[in-house]
C-alpha cells in the first residue's frame, strides 16, 4: 500500500493509518488521507498523485482509497464524483471511499443515481474512538472514578473552534445563568486551521440569530464582556485531538458531567462521532452530547451505554435543532439543583455505566464496517 498524504491538505498524519479494508484487502492500492475535498479538485489532485499513478488507476492496477474519515461533510461525494470519476474518467470499480458516518450510505446512492454512476465502494472508519482509546492509559486511571470526587461544578464544556451551535449554546448557558456552574471554554478568536474569517461578537451572533431564530439570542449581545473564556491554552489555532486530555483531568474530576459539543449539529450534516465524545468515555464521565438527533443511539450500537436513567436524553430524539439545545439547557437547569440525596443517587447510578463505557472502548478491536 502506497499511502500520501499532503500538508496542505490533510492533518497529524502521524498515526498509522493502514487499514485492511474489508473488500480490498488483496488489491494493491494508493492511500490518500484527506482533510476535505480541496485535495482532491482537478488543479490540486496533481499534488498527490503523479500522472502515472493516475493510468495506473484508472486501468485497475490500483485501488484508490478516498480517506475523509478525518472530517464529515456530504459534499466530498460530490467532489469524488465530479473531480475523480468524470473529471479524471476513473472508473467507480477502483475507488474506495472511506467516511466517518453511517449517513454517507444513502448519500453514496442518492449522488450516484444523480451523476447516472454506479455507486463507488464505501466504508466506515470510527477512526477518533479507535484514535481516543490510545489515550486511555495515559490517564492513569487504574481503578479510580471520577464519580466518586466532590464536584465544583455540573458540567465541563470544551470549545475551540467557532460553530454556530457552540454560538447558540454558549449564549443559551449565558442568558440562563448557567456559565458558573460549569468549567467553559470558548473565544470567538477565529482558527486559522479551519479559514474561518476574523469577526466581532456581534457579527458572529447576527449570523447566529439567522440559524436559531426562534431562541431570543439577540439577548447574549453581552455576554462578549466575559470572552475568552480560557481553561488550558490561549492558542486556539491547535487542534487537540490528536493529544491526551491529562492537562484537564483536574476539571474533570471537579465536575458531575461532559458537555460535549460535537463538530456537527444541524440537521442535513452527517451524523459524526469525534474524540470530543470518546475521550469523556475514556475518562469515565457521564456526558450530554449536543450533536445531530440520533447521535445517543447510534453511539448505543457500537456497545456504549447512555444516561436515561439519570439524565433526561428527549434531545436526542429532537429533530428540531433550537428545541434540541432548549431541551439540553433544560436538563443542565435540572442537573444544578439535584438535592444532595439526588447526587448521590446521580452517582450510583452513573458509576456502571462509565464503567461499561469505559471497558467497552479498551476492548474495541473493530472500528472499520462496509457500507456498500
Amino acid at each position: 500500500m502506497i499511502v500520501h498524504t499532503a500538508n496542505e491538505f490533510t492533518a497529524f498524519t502521524t498515526y498509522d493509518r493502514q487499514q485492511l479494508y474489508s473488500k480490498h484487502s488483496i488489491r494493491d492500492s494508493i492511500h490518500l488521507i484527506l482533510r476535505d475535498d480541496r485535495a482532491i479538485s482537478v488543479e490540486n489532485i496533481g499534488k498527490l498523485l503523479t500522472t502515472s499513478q493516475i493510468d495506473d488507476v484508472r486501468n485497475g492496477r490500483y485501488l484508490l482509497i478516498l480517506d475523509f474519515s478525518l472530517e464529515s461533510c456530504f459534499h466530498f461525494v460530490d467532489t469524488i464524483y465530479i473531480c475523480i470519476v468524470n473529471g479524471l474518467n476513473i472508473p467507480e470499480e477502483n475507488l474506495l471511499f472511506v467516511c466517518s458516518s453511517h449517513d454517507y450510505k444513502d448519500y453514496v446512492y442518492s449522488k450516484a443515481k444523480y451523476f447516472n454512476k454506479k455507486p463507488i465502494a464505501t466504508e466506515f472508519y470510527c477512526f477518533f474512538e479507535s484514535l481516543s482509546k490510545k489515550f486511555v492509559g495515559q490517564y492513569k486511571l487504574n481503578d479510580s472514578n471520577p464519580l466518586v470526587n466532590d464536584h465544583d461544578k455540573v458540567y465541563i464544556n470544551l470549545n475551540r473552534f467557532i460553530r454556530p451551535h457552540r454560538t447558540a449554546l454558549m449564549s443559551l448557558l449565558y442568558m440562563n445563568d448557567l456559565l458558573d456552574k460549569g468549567y467553559n471554554s470558548f473565544t470567538i478568536q477565529p482558527s486559522t486551521d479551519l479559514h474561518h474569517l476574523s469577526r466581532s461578537w456581534e457579527d458572529n451572533l447576527r449570523s447566529v440569530i439567522s440559524l436559531f431564530p426562534n431562541l431570543n439570542l439577540q439577548n447574549a449581545l453581552t455576554f462578549q464582556e466575559k470572552l475568552p473564556l480560557i481553561l488550558d491554552t490561549e492558542d486556539f489555532n491547535q487542534n487537540l485531538a490528536y493529544t491526551d486530555q491529562n492537562h484537564m483531568k483536574h476539571y474533570l474530576d471537579k465536575s458531575l458531567i461532559s458537555l460535549v459539543t460535537e463538530t456537527n449539529y444541524l440537521k442535513g450534516t452527517p451524523l459524526f462521532l469525534t474524540e470530543k465524545t470518546f475521550k469523556p468515555i475514556g475518562l469515565k464521565h457521564p456526558f450530554i452530547i449536543a450533536g445531530r438527533s440520533g447521535t445517543l443511539n447510534f453511539l448505543r450500537t457500537l456497545g456504549y451505554k447512555t444516561f436515561s436513567d439519570v439524565i433526561n436524553e428527549d434531545y436526542d430524539g429532537e429533530e428540531n435543532d433550537e428545541k434540541r439545545l432548549l431541551l439540553i439547557v433544560s436538563e443542565l437547569k435540572r442537573l444544578s439543583n439535584l438535592t444532595e440525596f439526588e447526587l448521590l443517587d446521580f452517582k450510583n447510578k452513573a458509576l456502571p455505566i462509565v464503567e461499561h463505557n469505559y471497558k467497552n472502548l479498551l476492548s474495541k478491536k473493530k472500528y472499520l464496517e462496509n457500507l456498500i
